[in-house]
């Protein structure tokens, strides 16, 4: 066998490493300039966020964990998932964001989604239910007065088919 032969697989391996190590490089140097980047939070964030201040439930947004909302005291990742977490007209959620919630859960954290479609049929004006809705995701068990004759205590969310207070 030629030399030239013989040499041929530890060029081609160290050409590989060399690739490898490149592409490593350029996957952190992109980590890194999205972990800078300046994060924004949409209107239905905001609402979400409002929700939980009116529940009196402290919460960090867009903070390391890269997720929406963490409500550290409940071991709670909030995600608050627009449009673009789903195929178009349908509620199938899309790739990243399955891996971004197994990511969360595999870091600890229990996952509570709140998906626009079931948000957003809220009424904007109704902060008494989006609290409600909010209580019922994060699995809040506590009574929340909302004045001396109207309450709300946890109740989980209607089977399906079974309507809502929002239908």
């Amino acid at each position: 066998v030629p030399e030239a032969m013989k040499r041929r697989p530890l060029d081609f391996e160290r050409r590989q490493v060399k690739l490898k190590n490149a592409f490593c490089r350029m996957l952190r140097r992109e980590w890194k300039e999205e972990k800078e980047r300046p994060k924004s939070s949409s209107a239905r964030h905001e609402s979400v966020s409002h929700a939980l201040r009116g529940l009196g439930v402290r919460h960090q947004n867009e903070q390391d964990e890269d997720a929406d909302i963490i409500i550290p005291s409940l071991g709670v990742a909030l995600e608050v998932d627009g449009p673009d977490h789903y195929t178009r007209n349908t509620r199938r959620s899309l790739g990243h964001t399955h891996l971004k919630h197994r990511m969360l859960r595999q870091r600890g954290w229990r996952v509570a989604q709140i998906p626009y479609y079931d948000f957003d049929r809220i009424p904007f004006w109704s902060s008494m239910e989006r609290k409600r809705f909010v209580q019922r995701k994060i699995g809040l068990r506590k009574v929340i007065t909302f004045s001396d004759r109207d309450f709300s205590s946890y109740r989980p969310f209607p089977k399906d088919g079974q309507k809502s207070r929002v239908d």
